[in-house]
C-alpha cells in the first residue's frame, strides 16, 4: 500500500513538473513562483532532447546533411573556416545536430552561473543555483517550441528543396532580407526573432521571482542586458561586414 501510495505521488509530481512546463509559456508568473518554492528541471531538458532529436532526425529523412552542407558552404568560407569535402561536412553537421543538446545544456548551465554572479553582484544576495538553473531551463522552453515548430513544418508543408538551415522557420523580419547583399540590416532584424524575445519576457519575469522585487529596475534587467547583446552584435557585423 505504501509503495502505491509513493508511486501514485511520484506521478503525480511528474505530471506537475509536464503542466508547469506548458504554462509556462502561457502564464510564466505563477510558473516562477512555484519554481522558486520548488525548483524542478526534469521536462524541461526532456523535451528539449525530444525536439532535439526529432529535429536532427527531420533534417536526415527530409533534408539531407548534404544539402545543409551546401547551403552553409558559402558562410563557412566567409568566416575563413578551411574548405573540406562535402562528404566530410555534412557528417560533421549531423553530428553536430544529433549531439546539439548537449551543446544547449552547457549552454544552460553557463547562464546559470552567470545569473547566480549578477544576482549575487547587483542584489547583494546570495540566491540558490538550484533556483536560478530551475528558472533558465523553463525560460528556454520557447527554444524547444521552434524546434517542434521546425519539425512540423518540414514535414507537412515545407519542401526539403528550399530549406535554409540559416533561417530554419521565418521567425524574424530578417528572413525578408538577403545576408549576402545586406549583411548589417540581416543582422539587426535577426536580432527580432520572435522565440528570443518570447525568452527574455519569460526570463524577465523569472528575475522578478527570483528578486521578489516587483519593481521597474528588476523588470528590465533581462531586456536589458539582451539590449546590450544585439547592439554588440551588430557592432560586430558592422565591422566584419
Amino acid at each position: 500500500m505504501k509503495d502505491g501510495k509513493t508511486f501514485s505521488t511520484k506521478l503525480a509530481d511528474q505530471l506537475e513538473g509536464l503542466r508547469l512546463a506548458c504554462l509556462a509559456l502561457v502564464q510564466p508568473g505563477k510558473v516562477f513562483d512555484a519554481l522558486v518554492a520548488r525548483p524542478r528541471y526534469a521536462w524541461p531538458m526532456i523535451l528539449g532532447l525530444i525536439a532535439s532529436l526529432l529535429f536532427a532526425v527531420t533534417i536526415e529523412k527530409r533534408v539531407g546533411y548534404e544539402r545543409v552542407a551546401e547551403s552553409l558552404a558559402p558562410m563557412m568560407s566567409q568566416l575563413g573556416m578551411k574548405p573540406v569535402t562535402r562528404y566530410n561536412a555534412a557528417n560533421g553537421i549531423r553530428l553536430d545536430y544529433y549531439l546539439s543538446y548537449t551543446a544547449d545544456l552547457i549552454w544552460l548551465l553557463i547562464g546559470a552561473c552567470a545569473a547566480w554572479l549578477l544576482l549575487l553582484v547587483s542584489m547583494g544576495k546570495r540566491y540558490k543555483w538550484s533556483v536560478i538553473f530551475s528558472c533558465i531551463c523553463y525560460g528556454s522552453l520557447p527554444f524547444v517550441v521552434r524546434k517542434l515548430l521546425v519539425v512540423a513544418s518540414l514535414w507537412t508543408f515545407v519542401d526539403g528543396e528550399t530549406y535554409d538551415p540559416r533561417m530554419p522557420i521565418a521567425s524574424a523580419p530578417s528572413a525578408l532580407v538577403s545576408q549576402a547583399d545586406h549583411p548589417l540590416l540581416y543582422s539587426t532584424l535577426a536580432t527580432c526573432d520572435i522565440f528570443t524575445l518570447w525568452c527574455v519576457v519569460l526570463l524577465a519575469v523569472a528575475w522578478v521571482s527570483i528578486t521578489r522585487s516587483n519593481s521597474l529596475a528588476a523588470r528590465l534587467w533581462i531586456p536589458g542586458l539582451y539590449l546590450i547583446w544585439c547592439m554588440l552584435t551588430i557592432a560586430a557585423s558592422a565591422m566584419f561586414a
